[in-house]
């Protein structure tokens, strides 16, 4: 009988989430070391707590813990994103109460768990947080099927760009990084938006293309480079992760769907069978909504909109629970 714990990987045994990851369906970005690695610039540090067979140390089922210490008082904060993941989801029910006896045995005041959204917690201190939704594009299809569920108006960006010589380039280099990194802080001081901290950008974007778990794809036009977009890739899908741009001169083609177009037919040829636009806040997104722009550009290339996560608020102190029943009035 082969004898099966639930347990904290040592990080000697990291290698063997990397080699989980690599056979599980729905794993994302948000389970790689690349990614929470960058995470330490920010202080935040991470485990890995799994459901592991002892006899030949397969993983079943497991989770990245980030977390980061509360100075004074000895305790963390915790986030699981995306996770748990498993190669089998009866496992995860029994894994997600191991998962919550771990985290309230360990000091942790509470955990922010962004539950992939088939699965539930069942908790009795617990505040609903919302959901992570996205729209995502079946790349199993053909070129012309895509293409043909385009809106008319990002059919004719294409075409209109095609025809006027925009270029589309992908790069691992890490002189793109920096270009990227630049082109970043530039949008951000012109639209005045909230922005994402450039050290850890620049960390987790060189982290990802440095293990063949990315690329950067961009625009060009008469020789200056415009738009730009990091893609983040894991098994067989593909992730819109960030991106960036110059300001466009009166007169220029469109470019940003075109962009995507070229990074579609690229992952097709690569083999992928998914392509995850980012993210948005809803289904439906009215236009006084500081972010439907951004809904209506990732809505225009016609994928099916998905629910990702149910986001909870786990809570293992007293005192947290009532700031939080205070404060955050949960959602039914």
């Amino acid at each position: 009988m082969a004898q099966v714990n639930y347990r904290l990987l040592k990080q000697t045994e990291y290698y063997l989430w990397d080699r989980f990851l690599m056979k599980v369906g729905n794993a994302s970005i948000y389970q790689t070391r690349d990614y929470y690695e960058a995470l330490k610039i920010l202080n935040w540090d991470y485990e890995i707590f799994v459901k592991i067979n002892e006899d030949n140390l397969d993983i079943s089922t497991g989770a990245l813990i980030q977390k980061k210490r509360v100075p004074l008082i000895n305790r963390f904060v915790s986030v699981v994103n995306y996770g748990p993941i498993s190669v089998d989801d009866k496992e995860v029910q029994p894994f997600l109460n191991e998962l919550i006896k771990h985290l309230k045995n360990h000091k942790h005041l509470f955990t922010d768990i962004n539950l992939l959204n088939q699965y539930d917690i069942d908790y009795p201190r617990l505040l609903n947080l919302g959901n992570n939704h996205t729209f995502i594009l079946d790349l199993t299809q053909t070129l012309d099927t895509l293409f043909s569920n385009f809106s008319k108006t990002f059919r004719n960006c294409i075409r209109k760009a095609e025809k006027e010589g925009v270029m589309v380039r992908f790069s691992t280099e890490e002189s793109d990084i920096e270009r990227f990194i630049e082109y970043y802080e530039a949008m951000i001081n012109r639209k005045q938006i909230e922005s994402i901290n450039t050290i850890f950008l620049r960390q987790v974007i060189k982290n990802l293309l440095e293990n063949n778990r990315g690329f950067i794809a961009y625009t060009t036009y008469n020789g200056t480079v415009y738009n730009m977009a990091v893609i983040g890739c894991i098994n067989k899908t593909a992730r819109y992760l960030y991106g960036a741009s110059i300001s466009h001169p009166t007169g220029l083609p469109p470019m940003g769907q075109y962009l995507h177009y070229e990074i579609i037919k690229e992952l097709q040829n690569e083999g992928f069978s998914t392509y995850d636009l980012g993210g948005v806040v809803g289904k439906e997104v009215k236009e006084n909504d500081p972010s439907y722009g951004v809904y209506k550009f990732k809505k225009g290339f016609g994928g099916e909109f998905v629910t990702l996560t149910k986001n909870y608020r786990v809570i293992f102190s007293k005192l947290v629970e009532y700031l939080n029943m205070s404060l955050i009035r949960p959602k039914s």
